[in-house]
């Protein structure tokens, strides 16, 4: 196999379990979304149309403390659950994405190099976005307890920028991606 010489961040799995991983991975991130989407019903005020991302977009200390404002304490402690749940959102999406583009390069018969470094690259860039997606949990969870450093925000705001800005072209790659490996494959052997 030509993909033999690139390393994926799960090549750990046994190649024969990972689709059983991929589909648990599914199933867990499916249900902290619902657990998360719940928690976000709370969050969603004048100030914070978007509720949570609204927090992680604020991007200045003045637009953060509007947010808070209009939470009172009830919605930051909304805040604080939907922070706490999301690390653990971060573990699965991530190594959901990074598997899902993985299992797709797989899926192609005979890969070439630039698929193999297009789909390598987006699921080592999944874990790149759980580190941005960290920095900005810590960011927002520091600001909510009351520590307004006037980098905070901005740091926040470009951390989410970034995980946004990998996860949506994990999800492209796979959306794209899967079905072409499917038809290739289809193709190949008919």
């Amino acid at each position: 196999m030509q993909n033999d010489r690139f390393r994926f961040p799960l090549d750990w799995i046994c190649e024969k379990n990972q689709g059983r991983v991929f589909w648990g991975l599914f199933l867990l991130t499916v249900v902290v979304l619902v657990g998360l989407q719940a928690i976000d019903a709370h969050l969603k005020t004048a100030a914070a149309s978007a509720g949570i991302v609204s927090f992680e977009m604020a991007g200045t200390l003045t637009r953060v403390r509007q947010i808070l404002e209009t939470w009172g304490g009830r919605g930051q402690v909304f805040a604080g659950l939907s922070l706490g749940l999301d690390f653990l959102f971060i573990v699965s999406y991530s190594s959901l994405l990074a598997l899902g583009c993985q299992l797709t390069v797989r899926k192609f018969p005979g890969p070439g190099q630039v698929l193999v470094w297009i789909g390598g690259t987006l699921a080592w860039a999944q874990f790149l976005a759980a580190l941005f997606d960290l920095v900005e949990n810590f960011s927002l969870i520091r600001l909510l307890t009351g520590s307004f450093q006037s980098g905070l925000p901005s740091l926040a705001r470009w951390c989410s920028v970034l995980k946004f800005s990998l996860v949506g072209l994990g999800i492209l790659f796979l959306l794209l991606g899967f079905p072409a490996a499917m038809l290739a494959a289809r193709r190949k052997s008919g």
